[in-house]
């Protein structure tokens, strides 16, 4: 059991890894010119560093979060900064505060135009920093050299500039209250404990009675989606375990396809499990074959969905600076 366990962990980060090449997708950045979300926003985004940790109040007013992990000396400080109003968050931002204004305007039109991916780090050290210092997952993307050749032109993070700050809106974590918010900051900031878990998942739906799970959004992306369709015998063992993954378009959903065809051979060697891949557009489905006789649990795989949801929700803008 355990073994399908470990089994659908990598299947998860390697799903989030194929997803995270859409990070290098061009988007549009936020606008400037929006006078409503600017007065909402202004409180959030300040160059005052907060102290490590959590400051201020999830009840009312701002509150901010600073890893632990992060460096005094990192050219970069970056920190999360919310606005609750009756314990519910209202709004939500990460802010990254640069040395000056000229190397936060370099660093927000390398990020959403794609610039970055051909950069020469020897010319600007900002894309040795981005490539550094990103998280496992992301490493592993940026080091996808085929993604990067044939995607350059169009790469791109969605992010704002302003002063010497560049800012990426967290929008999953609206609505949310304050222990929710602070349990998901702190399990994107340090990583996922598999024993404290929350009993549902808290930014897709999980539908107990169908055994599908939807995902409106991967990575904070537009136009992407995640759905999951399983099945459980009368012993609630696993017996259909179907994953499609929705892309903004059929160059993304191609490159997607290819990237899981590569992970189906080590499935395959790991635990003698075969994937079925098909794409159809910009769908991209993997359909996991003989999982039933792996004998894994319903509780076991809902735990999994629990963890992916978690993962899933986490901007990609935030990620480069782990």
């Amino acid at each position: 059991m355990k073994k399908f366990f470990d089994f659908m962990g990598t299947m998860f980060k390697t799903s989030i890894y194929v997803v995270c090449c859409l990070s290098l997708i061009s988007l549009s950045s936020c606008s400037d010119d929006d006078d409503d979300e600017d007065g909402v926003l202004s409180e959030l985004v300040s160059t005052t560093i907060p102290n490590k940790g959590w400051s201020g109040s999830t009840t009312n007013g701002i509150c901010t979060y600073r890893s632990n992990d992060i460096s005094e000396d990192d050219e970069f400080s970056s920190y999360y900064a919310f606005a609750f109003e009756n314990g519910k968050c209202t709004n939500a931002v990460f802010n990254v505060v640069c040395e000056n204004e000229a190397a936060a305007k370099h660093l927000s039109q390398m990020l959403n135009s794609g610039e970055w991916a051909n950069e020469d780090e020897e010319e600007y050290n900002y894309i040795s920093l981005l490539k550094n210092r990103q998280n496992l997952v992301s490493i592993q993307a940026a080091r996808n050299a085929k993604v990067i050749t044939r995607s350059a032109n169009v790469m791109g993070i969605t992010c704002t500039q302003d002063g010497k700050i560049v800012y990426f809106k967290v929008e999953a974590v609206k609505g949310l209250d304050g222990e929710t918010v602070k349990y998901v900051m702190e399990t994107w900031d340090t990583g996922l404990d598999y024993d404290i878990l929350p009993e549902k998942t808290i930014f897709g739906t999980w539908n107990e009675a169908t055994g599908k799970y939807t995902s409106n959004s991967i990575f904070a992306i537009p136009d992407t989606k995640i759905e999951l369709e399983t099945a459980f015998n009368s012993s609630d063992i696993l017996t259909k375990y179907i994953a499609t993954f929705t892309l903004p378009n059929g160059e993304w959903a191609e490159m997607i396809e290819e990237s899981l065809r590569e992970q189906a051979d080590v499935y395959r060697e790991l635990v003698g499990i075969n994937m079925e891949i098909v794409r159809n557009g910009n769908l991209v489905t993997s359909n996991i074959q003989d999982v039933e006789g792996v004998n894994n649990t319903k509780e076991y795989i809902v735990k999994m969905i629990v963890a992916m949801d978690i993962l899933n929700a986490r901007p990609i803008g935030t990620m480069i600076w782990d």
